[in-house]
C-alpha cells in the first residue's frame, strides 16, 4: 500500500527524514512538499499521525496522475482503487489544496471529486451520506502544479497546527516550521548525551521553539492531549481496534540515539538537557510559560527575563551547546538599525557562551546583513533552507562557530 505525507513546501528533505525514522519504510520527498511512502500496516499511519512533528496530513493513497486541465481531471478519475470499506454507512467529504497556476479552484475540483465519488458508492451499493462541515471520511486531494493526488487524510485535521499555543506572538511560527529547524539545525537533541548539555532560545516569543524542542528531546507526542480527534477513530474497519492501548504504547517507546541507530534508553536515564526560553519582554515570557503548561512540557523548561546583551553574565563560558531561536525582523516596530544592533549583540555573546563548534540556527526573512557580524566574531553560514509558511517564504539560516 502507498501513502502521501504533506508538509511545508522546502521542507521536503526533513519530513521525509522523520517518516523514514518513525516508519523505517521506502519513502520519496518530491517538490510541492510532499513524501510519498509504501507501508504495511494500517497501524503505521496511526503512528505517523500521532508522533510526526513536521507534516501537516498523512493520507492513504487512492490514485495518482499527471492533468492538463480540469476536464482531464474528470476523466481521470478512477475507481479501481478506492477501497470502499471506508465509506459503508458512513459520511465523507472532499477538501482539495492546490499550489501552482490553474484556471480552476480548489472548490470545482472537489465538487466533481465528490459527485465522482457519490456516484460510485450508489453504483456498488453502498450506504453514505454527505457531511461537508464534519465528515467521518476526510477525502483529501492535492493538486501541485500538473500533479493530482488522491486519497483518505488519516489525521482529519491540519497537523501543523498546535493545541498548546493559546497565547500568541506577532512573529510566531507554526510548530511544524519550528521543529523543522531543530532538524534543520543538525543537532544531535535526541541523542544520549554524555554530559548535562544547554539549549538556548534568546527570543523566546511564545515559547513554540523550546516546546517543541523539550517535547523532541523527551520523546513526546505533540498531540497527545488531542489524540481522540483524529480521523481513523471513526473509520469503520477499525471499530474493533484499541486505539487507546496502542497509542499508550506509542508513549512508552524508548528513545533511540541518532547517533548510531542502535542505542536505546528509557527516558529516566537520559543525561539532563536544559532548554532554556530567554525573552526581554516579560509578556512574551509569560505566554511562553502558560503554553508550556499546556503542552506540560514546562518543568522541562526553563524560562528567564533576560536582554540579549546580558546573556553572557547568565551562561559560563564555552558552556552553551546550540543557539536555536526566531528573532525579531525588521518591520514597522523595529527599524533595520534596532535590528543591526540586536544581531551585533547576539554574535558577540554567542561567540562567548557557545561551545566550540556551536552553532546559531535562527528563522529570517531576509539574512544577508547579517554576515558581517556573524563573521566579525567568528561564524559563517554552514547552510540555509527556504521554507514556506502558507504563501509566506521563510529562511533557515544556520551559523556555525568556527
Amino acid at each position: 500500500m502507498k501513502a502521501f505525507a504533506l508538509t511545508h513546501p522546502g521542507n521536503e528533505q526533513i519530513a521525509n527524514l522523520e517518516v523514514t525514522e518513525l516508519l523505517n519504510v521506502s519513502s520519496k520527498a518530491q517538490e510541492g512538499g510532499l513524501v510519498i511512502f509504501d507501508f504495511k500496516k494500517f497501524e503505521e499511519l496511526f503512528s505517523l499521525c500521532y508522533k510526526s512533528r513536521s507534516l501537516i496530513s498523512v493520507s492513504l493513497l487512492f490514485q495518482q496522475f499527471k492533468f492538463s486541465n480540469i476536464k482531464e481531471i474528470e476523466n481521470l478519475i478512477s475507481f479501481d482503487n478506492f477501497d470502499t470499506s471506508f465509506f459503508s454507512k458512513k459520511s465523507f467529504a472532499v477538501s482539495c489544496i492546490r499550489l501552482g497556476d490553474h484556471d480552476f479552484n480548489s472548490q470545482e475540483v472537489e465538487v466533481i471529486v465528490g459527485d465522482f465519488i457519490g456516484k460510485k458508492l450508489k453504483e456498488h451499493n453502498i450506504e453514505f451520506s454527505v457531511n461537508l462541515s464534519s465528515p467521518d471520511i476526510p477525502v483529501f486531494v492535492y493538486i501541485y502544479e500538473n500533479n493530482f493526488f488522491m486519497g483518505v487524510d488519516f489525521a482529519g485535521f491540519d497537523m501543523s497546527k498546535r493545541s498548546y499555543r493559546m497565547f500568541h506572538h506577532t512573529d510566531s511560527v507554526k510548530g511544524s516550521i519550528a521543529y523543522s529547524l531543530i532538524r534543520f539545525s543538525d543537532f544531535n537533541f535526541n541523542s544520549i548525551p554524555k554530559s548535562k548539555r544547554i539549549i538556548l532560545d534568546p527570543f523566546g516569543g511564545s515559547g513554540t521553539l523550546a516546546i517543541e524542542a523539550a517535547c523532541f528531546v523527551n520523546n513526546k507526542s505533540i498531540n497527545f492531549f488531542n489524540k481522540d480527534e483524529f480521523a481513523f477513530h471513526k473509520f469503520p474497519q477499525f471499530d474493533d481496534f484499541d486505539f487507546d492501548n496502542y497509542l499508550e504504547e506509542l508513549d512508552k517507546a524508548p528513545i533511540e540515539s541518532k547517533k548510531d541507530g542502535n542505542e536505546k534508553t528509557d527516558k529516566k536515564n537520559i543525561v539532563k538537557t536544559d532548554i532554556v526560553c530567554i525573552d526581554f519582554n516579560q509578556r512574551n515570557l509569560k505566554a511562553a510559560e502558560k503554553n508550556a503548561k499546556l503542552a506540560h512540557i514546562n518543568k522541562f523548561i526553563n524560562f528567564s527575563r533576560t536582554e540579549v546583551e546580558w546573556l553572557d553574565t547568565k551562561f559560563e563560558e564555552n558552556s552553551v551547546d546550540i543557539i536555536i531561536s526566531n528573532p525579531p525582523k525588521p518591520n514597522k516596530h523595529n527599524d533595520q538599525k534596532e535590528i543591526d544592533k540586536m544581531f551585533k549583540e547576539l554574535f558577540y555573546v554567542a561567540d562567548f557562551i557557545l561551545k566550540k563548534g556551536g552553532k546559531v540556527a535562527i528563522i529570517m526573512k531576509t539574512f544577508e546583513f547579517l554576515k558581517p557580524f556573524a563573521k566579525k566574531y567568528g561564524f559563517e553560514i554552514k547552510k540555509t533552507q527556504s521554507i514556506f509558511q502558507g504563501k509566506e517564504e521563510l529562511n533557515f539560516v544556520l551559523f556555525e562557530k568556527v
